[in-house]
Formats: C-alpha cells, structure tokens, sequence
C-alpha cells in the first residue's frame, strides 16, 4: 500500500475536489465534458482521478468550472485534507 503522501492520497484529494467544484457549480459532468471539449467517458475517467496528473487538463477544468487552477494543484500537492478547502480556495476571487 502507499504511504499517505503517495499517488493514492493525491488521487484522491484531487477526484473528491474535482467533483465537489464540479457540484458547487451546479453542472453536470456532461455539462463540464462538452466544456472542457472531452467525450464525456474521458471527462469521467479524469474526474474519477484514472491517469497522470494533467496541468493542461485542470486548466481546461477550471476554465469550464470557473475556478482558479493552481489553487486546485497546489491543494493535490500539498494533501489538502479538506476537499471543502480545496473548494474554497479554487473559487475565484
């Protein structure tokens, strides 16, 4: 198993941020896909954190969603243990 700060906690953090930013907007993944121009089974299978993390794509995320990108990754990185606060941060000023 890997440790707490491994690939997993960040996969987590980042899946659980990306659809609790995704809720709080009010959108559908269906909506967010076809903004951030994915086939809709892409976009699920990076809201479900499946792959490498992709700046260029959580860009493209937080274009659609109207959230501030580098206020997602750095949450990731760091291990932000509340997906609230990751919300909070990536909401623009």
């Amino acid at each position: 198993m890997p440790p707490a700060d491994g690939p997993l906690s960040e996969t987590n953090t980042l899946k659980e941020a990306l659809r609790a930013i995704r809720r709080r907007r009010g959108m559908s993944a269906r909506e967010v896909a076809a903004a951030m121009g994915l086939a809709l089974r892409t976009y699920q299978h990076f809201e479900a954190g499946r792959g490498q993390l992709n700046f260029e794509r959580i860009k493209a995320f937080a274009l659609a969603t109207d959230s501030d990108p580098h206020a997602i990754l750095t949450a990731v990185m760091i291990g932000t243990a509340s997906v609230e606060g990751v919300v909070m941060r990536a909401d623009k000023p």
